[in-house]
């Protein structure tokens, strides 16, 4: 058997079990949707839980456990054309069992410092303010309900559950003290406008368990482990291209009474995702998906040498501390990504500021000499594995896809998620729909009418005009009755009808199929 057949006979048994494994031959719309598929992974399922206490090279230094690829990742600010340098390169790797979800991170930095001192969760300082590693999990990949969590080098936590997207008005949502309302017409609740983080939050949701015996404490555990200067204890600043600092995670995958703290599947209280979402849900030919992101936050720091002297030339690649010191600051970044001598970067440096100001910023944007491009009002970068249609991580929609793995059991190929031909097509009409509500105080019935207001990055006109040519298989529904309530319905038919699907949103954003 040849090769091509064998492939599109693996493609045909993918897409009988609601699955795809490349590319769709022969029909050229449905192929340029589906190069819109954001970066994937499938985590392998263990029998024993990992002791993340134990040095992360023990944990993770199994070739068996694939990392996900540094070259996915991109930096928010600047988009997917730069290259992140290789002293900020990420190694992430999951891997999960029965009860939790396992990941190990191995996170390149040559310098770093921490704002928040304190080991502990939700401190008042929130990690992102330092170099820190996130992860974002919107577990039902319906948009609502997805949790945030972040960590810096000194195991300060943050987490949050997000009712709907921050920032983010296309979502309906209502208060805590109203009671839960429905969507009537996709059954689904409306999601609380309050996350968890939120001083409006009644309630006490949280990954770490509220039990303060070590007996009996299950849910969150972290770890973190520094392979570079604590620059917070005063030592010596040696610049080292190739340091890191380590994470290692296990997150509770479902809430627990007993031990009092929350889970990944966690939506609104009294209810959760588990019953089609939980990864012992998954099979080799019919996967579970959960749409996730991870992150990290980067801030530029000055650097000073010792002696009074100016940095080596070229003189481009420095400036001076608020522009009137005697003292030269050196961009010990650019340097560094400019070639400067490994003697020069290894020699004694003092910490002259921990974060640049916006005016310090503007002098480096004025040299053309911005370290991965300058955003005009702060120094924070935020390095991604997935990129972003805005520089901001909350966008769930957009997350990379992720699928479980049983026990011992492995793909050649990965098998990726059919229904994506239906959701990213309703997420271009969800806010096109609401963006043509806006602009005209009515709704629209009509995708042709809809393109009119798709022009957001979040809307791709490109695709929707595609599928209006294909009738036979994309079809779609309006359901307006009131301005409150609204939903639309793409259906999706392949295989000459013997496989459809369809995929509803509300205006709730509640995405699911």
């Amino acid at each position: 058997m040849n090769l091509y057949i064998l492939l599109n006979i693996l493609l045909f048994l993918c897409v009988f079990n609601g699955v795809f494994i490349e590319g769709f031959d022969g029909n050229e719309i449905l192929s340029l949707i589906a190069k819109n598929y954001p970066h994937s992974y499938s985590i392998i399922k263990i029998e024993e839980g990992i002791d993340i206490t134990l040095p992360y090279e023990e944990n993770w230094e199994d070739d068996k456990i694939r990392a996900i690829n540094k070259t996915e990742w991109t930096d928010l600010y600047v988009g997917s054309n730069e290259t992140i340098p290789s002293f900020y390169q990420t190694e992430v790797k999951l891997v999960y069992n029965d009860t939790y979800l396992f990941v190990g991170a191995k996170l390149y930095d040559p310098l770093v410092s921490w704002q928040t001192n304190q080991t502990g969760t939700n401190l008042q300082t929130i990690p992102y303010k330092d170099n820190d590693f996130e992860m974002f999990f919107d577990v039902s990949g319906t948009g609502n309900y997805y949790k945030e969590f972040e960590i810096n080098g000194n195991n300060a936590t943050y987490m949050v559950n997000w009712g709907v997207p921050d920032l983010d008005s296309a979502f309906k949502c209502v208060n805590e003290n109203e009671k839960v309302l429905m969507n009537p017409y996709t059954e689904t609740p409306i999601p609380f406008c309050t996350n968890t983080s939120s001083n409006y939050y009644k309630g006490n949701w949280s990954l770490v368990s509220n039990i303060t015996s070590e007996i009996n404490k299950q849910g969150l555990v972290a770890n973190t482990n520094r392979k570079i200067p604590n620059l917070n204890n005063n030592d010596d600043i040696k610049f080292n291209g190739s340091a890191f600092w380590t994470v290692q995670l296990a997150f509770p995958l479902t809430q627990s009474l007993k031990y009092q703290h929350g889970g990944l599947l966690d939506s609104i209280a009294g209810n959760d995702f588990s019953q089609k979402f939980h990864p012992l849900n998954s099979t080799i030919d019919k996967p579970v998906y959960w749409y996730i992101n991870i992150a990290r936050a980067v801030h530029a720091k000055m650097i000073g040498r010792l002696e009074e002297e100016k940095c080596p030339n070229p003189v481009d690649y420095m400036f001076y501390y608020n522009n009137n010191s005697s003292k030269a600051a050196c961009n010990i970044y650019e340097g560094y990504k400019n070639n400067l001598s490994d003697e020069f970067l290894q020699e004694d440096w003092e910490l002259v500021s921990d974060n640049l100001t916006t005016l310090e910023l503007l002098d480096v944007y004025n040299l053309n000499q911005g370290f991965l491009g300058v955003s005009s009002t702060s120094a924070y970068w935020e390095f991604a594995w997935q990129n972003l249609p805005k520089q901001y991580m909350h966008c769930p929609y957009y997350f990379s896809i992720v699928d479980f793995l049983p026990t011992n059991q492995y793909r050649e190929r990965e098998c990726k998620n059919i229904h994506f031909l239906g959701r990213y097509i309703s997420i271009s009409l969800f806010y096109a729909q609401h963006d043509y509500q806006q602009k005209y105080n009515k709704l629209s019935s009509d995708v042709v009418d809809l393109l009119s207001t798709c022009e957001a990055n979040f809307c791709d006109k490109e695709a929707l005009i595609s599928v209006l040519t294909i009738p036979n298989i994309y079809s779609f529904s309006f359901i307006n009755t009131s301005s409150n309530y609204w939903t639309i319905i793409t259906s999706v038919t392949l295989d000459d009808g013997d496989y459809s699907f369809s995929t509803s949103i509300g205006n709730n954003g509640n995405l699911h199929t």
